[in-house]
């Protein structure tokens, strides 16, 4: 059960049905993994360690530039040139002491995680990582938050909820084999609040997720310009490549 520092410090959110204090204790258990500290991991992160998350790894290989001084929010003028997950790393405990951070200043390394965590959050900027993250986490039982924006408009998706791996599609099933344009961020405008948006949701949908909510595999399309909002379910492709095997057990 959380401690009477806890109870004071979270009690507007323990206050909730879907978290409670249960909920809450669990969520100060929690372990997430967060690739990429950008806008989407900047928001995130922020919400996810306020809350009261226990365990936070963060990997991001940049530094520090003026250009993502719009959008992520935990750095500033006098961080420039400094790696992006020590800086966050001294903000979120800023937040929340309590949290304990763990900051890797360099691209997830696959071959070394055991999947040990509790759920990841994708922030990545790239296809290529967005598809490696989703076979790592369908191979290693991981529950996996994603989101990705551009310009007016973002996506989220919520895969692999399932430990026991029932056929539910995954990030692959949506986007085929991954041959796909190359994206490039440097050359694609964006919108602030528009990262911050999916950073924040990609955060909720974790704590709902830590404090024991069932959430069904979902990807959501969202439009800031005229606040649409599109959603489905994420059907199993028996062809995908990385869990159309067990679509045919």
């Amino acid at each position: 059960m959380s401690n009477g520092n806890s109870h004071r410090r979270y009690i507007r959110q323990m206050t909730l049905s879907e978290i409670d204090s249960q909920g809450q204790e669990r969520i100060e258990n929690a372990h997430v993994t967060v690739v990429g500290a950008g806008g989407l991991g900047c928001a995130a992160l922020s919400y996810l360690v306020a809350a009261g998350v226990g365990k936070v790894s963060v990997w991001d290989p940049d530094v520090v530039s003026e250009s993502n001084l719009p959008r992520q929010l935990l750095y500033r003028f006098d961080d420039l040139g400094q790696n992006k997950v020590d800086v966050a790393r001294q903000r979120l405990l800023e937040i929340n002491p309590h949290s304990r951070i763990e900051a890797h200043p360099c691209c997830f390394d696959f071959s070394s995680q055991s999947g040990d965590c509790d759920l990841l959050l994708d922030c990545s900027d790239n296809f290529a990582t967005r598809f490696a993250l989703n076979q790592w986490c369908y191979q290693q039982s991981v529950r996996l938050v994603g989101a990705a924006a551009t310009e007016l408009s973002g996506q989220l998706w919520l895969c692999h909820l399932n430990s026991n791996q029932v056929p539910q599609g995954c990030y692959q099933c949506l986007f085929g084999d991954g041959k796909l344009a190359q994206d490039d961020c440097l050359s694609q405008g964006i919108l602030g609040p528009v990262v911050g948006i999916l950073g924040c949701i990609q955060a909720s949908q974790a704590l709902l997720l830590f404090s024991g909510n069932h959430l069904c595999h979902q990807f959501i399309q969202i439009r800031v310009s005229d606040l649409h909002w599109q959603k489905m379910q994420i059907n199993p492709n028996p062809d995908c490549q990385v869990c159309g095997c067990s679509v045919l057990r």
